[in-house]
């Protein structure tokens, strides 16, 4: 090749970059050619329109039973902590009440005495007063004496600590108590200590 025909070629391509030519090369575009052949059609795939919807109402009521279960699931821990909150005061109420029992029986002794010693000391009245303030206190918390006297003798509730021989009651009716017993909202915390009526034993005849 001429040095004149290399540098004609050389000035038209120069030429070309000038005015702003930028058409891709024809083998180029080729490559990068796409055509909606390349594009799956979804009706060709094979998948049922009406299918897929119904698979996606079978999952979601799978998981409105999963959340239906796992709101049941928490409605029940739920209750259950609520009736362990509860049995947990009721146990510790229980246990300051029994601790206090024997204060109330000492309390009570105590106030029957001075009243036998002092009949007519205002003291002893004063005393009784905060005695039956502090019972009214603890009634008020659920406490409450068990049936003793003149009741039939019930061992859910009742201690027997001996018989009583007597005509003047019935046989198994509680005829004296020794010790109060006592309820704190209808569990009982501690039996009452009671005698019991039985008949009173026949003398045996005696020998000639």
């Amino acid at each position: 090749m001429s040095d004149s025909s290399a540098s004609a070629r050389s000035d038209d391509m120069n030429h070309q970059h000038e005015k702003g030519n930028t058409e891709p090369l024809p083998e180029f575009e080729a490559q990068i050619d796409v055509t909606p052949e390349d594009f799956e059609d979804p009706v060709q795939t094979g998948v049922d329109p009406e299918d897929s919807g119904s698979a996606l109402e079978t999952e979601l009521a799978d998981v409105k039973d999963r959340l239906l279960r796992l709101q049941a699931e928490f409605d029940n821990y739920r209750k259950r902590m609520d009736r362990e909150r509860i049995e947990i005061r009721r146990r510790a109420a229980e246990d300051l009440v029994s601790e206090l029992l024997p204060v109330l029986d000492h309390f009570e002794m105590g106030l029957e005495s001075l009243h036998t010693a002092f009949p007519d000391d205002p003291t002893a009245d004063g005393i009784k007063l905060v005695f039956k303030q502090l019972l009214q206190a603890l009634k008020q918390a659920g406490l409450e004496e068990v049936p003793a006297e003149g009741n039939s003798f019930d061992p859910n509730v009742h201690e027997a600590v001996g018989n009583l021989p007597t005509q003047e009651l019935e046989e198994g009716t509680v005829a004296q108590q020794i010790r109060k017993g006592y309820l704190l909202n209808r569990h009982l915390l501690r039996p009452a200590s009671v005698l019991v009526a039985c008949p009173i034993p026949e003398d045996e005849p005696s020998e000639s």
